[in-house]
This record gives C-alpha cells, sequence and structure tokens, in this order.
C-alpha cells in the first residue's frame, strides 16, 4: 500500500496531462512542471520493482510512458508542426505569450522580441496597470493597437494586444469561437480562460479577454458583460 500511494500523484499527473483535465487554477499552473514529473517518474517504478509489487509497477510504467511522450512530443515536435503550418494554405498567424512576473518585465525587451518575431497576438500574464504604461511608453500602442486588457496589481491581470482590433466578449459557447474563426482573417480565432471571440463590426479579426470584463482603458470600441467603454 505504501508504493502504490507513492506512486499515485505520478499516476494522477499524467491522467491529468493525457487527457487534458488541466483546467482552471491551480492545475493549469501546475501542468508546466510536467518535464519535472517526467524525469522523476522512474523513482515510483524502481520502487515498485524493488517491493515486487507487480501491478504497482505496470501502472507506474504506463504512468513513466505517458509523462516522456507528453514531453517528448513538445520537445521534439515543433520543427516539424511549423513546416506544416509553412505549407498549409491561408494566412499565418503568429502568437506570443509572456509572463510578466508581477508586471515587472522589461518592457523595451518584450516588445523587441515582438517586432523581431512578427508578432500578431501578444498574450500577457500578470499585467499590472504600470507594466500597461511602460509598454505603451516602449511602443506597444503602435506596433499593436488592438487590445483588450484586464490589468491587476499582483499576479491577477492579463490581457491580449494585437496588430488587428480587439472585441471583449463573454459568450463560452465553443460554436461562437468556431464561428468567429471561420469569418476572421486569421486562421483561428484567439481565446482566453474560459471567454471566446466574437467578430467585430470593425474587424473581421476579434479576440477575447479573460473575465470578459471591460478594461480601464479602450482604444477602440468594446463591449463586455452588457457594458460598453
Amino acid at each position: 500500500m505504501l508504493v502504490a500511494a507513492i506512486t499515485l500523484p505520478w499516476v494522477l499527473w499524467a491522467l491529468v496531462r493525457t487527457f487534458g483535465l488541466d483546467a482552471g487554477y491551480p492545475l493549469v499552473a501546475m501542468i508546466a512542471f510536467t518535464p519535472y514529473a517526467a524525469a522523476t517518474a522512474l523513482v515510483p517504478l524502481v520502487l515498485a520493482l524493488v517491493a515486487r509489487e507487480w501491478l504497482v509497477a505496470g501502472v507506474a510504467a504506463l504512468a513513466l510512458l505517458a509523462l516522456v511522450v507528453a514531453v517528448a512530443l513538445r520537445a521534439f515536435g515543433g520543427g516539424e508542426a511549423a513546416a506544416r503550418a509553412d505549407r498549409a494554405d491561408g494566412q499565418r498567424l503568429v502568437v506570443m505569450s509572456a509572463n510578466l512576473r508581477f508586471g515587472e518585465a522589461d518592457a523595451a525587451s518584450l516588445l523587441a522580441l515582438a517586432r523581431e518575431q512578427d508578432v500578431d497576438l501578444l498574450s500577457l500574464q500578470e499585467l499590472t496597470p504600470d507594466a500597461v504604461e511602460r509598454l505603451d511608453a516602449a511602443g506597444a500602442r503602435r506596433l499593436l493597437p488592438g487590445r483588450a486588457l484586464a490589468p491587476r496589481r499582483g499576479a491577477a491581470g492579463t490581457g491580449l494586444m494585437a496588430r488587428r482590433p480587439l472585441r471583449l466578449s463573454s459568450s463560452r459557447s465553443p460554436r461562437a469561437a468556431r464561428s468567429c474563426a471561420r469569418r476572421s482573417r486569421w486562421p483561428a480565432a484567439a481565446s482566453c480562460g474560459s471567454s471566446r471571440c466574437t467578430p467585430s463590426r470593425r474587424s473581421r479579426a476579434a479576440a477575447s479577454a479573460p473575465g470578459g470584463r471591460c478594461c480601464a482603458r479602450c482604444p477602440t470600441r468594446a463591449t463586455a458583460a452588457g457594458r460598453t467603454c
């Protein structure tokens, strides 16, 4: 029983990662540590083999395999996926995600990377009001004028910046997201959290912001939860 209890965390981690059960906090954040879980997944397998717990060893081996495959696909599958995307028909959409570490990231360096990679859509986590001001001072409004921001103090803020206008939406319907993808000039609609995007009257490209809340600063007309800002 002791060996089975030790093995259980790796088994649960493998199940969550394999079947995409990492919805909501803190699982969505914890799943980023999957490479470390894979690196240590050999421990319960060895313990089970030493204890001659063959059933537990078999389950531990499956968990190890699932975690290693998950990490390997992310580590070595990027080049092939990029090649397929380049060969595919349609317009290329470059999406960049950045965690600002409580809003303290260097704004100039972040925007320099966005320019270098020709980013179309920038997703920001841990976005603070001060970080928004520093990004705008560094040229974010010129580079990525479309925005749907929900800055907060601490680590709760988030937002999207894009080359095209963005519109906030509180819709959670997957059908609405697919409809947006079909109507958009971009090959796929952007979404964040539980919100989905809806077509904008001012642009065919639209995206959502987490929580569907109206931001304090709106360079373009945006609606959220029945409010206009």
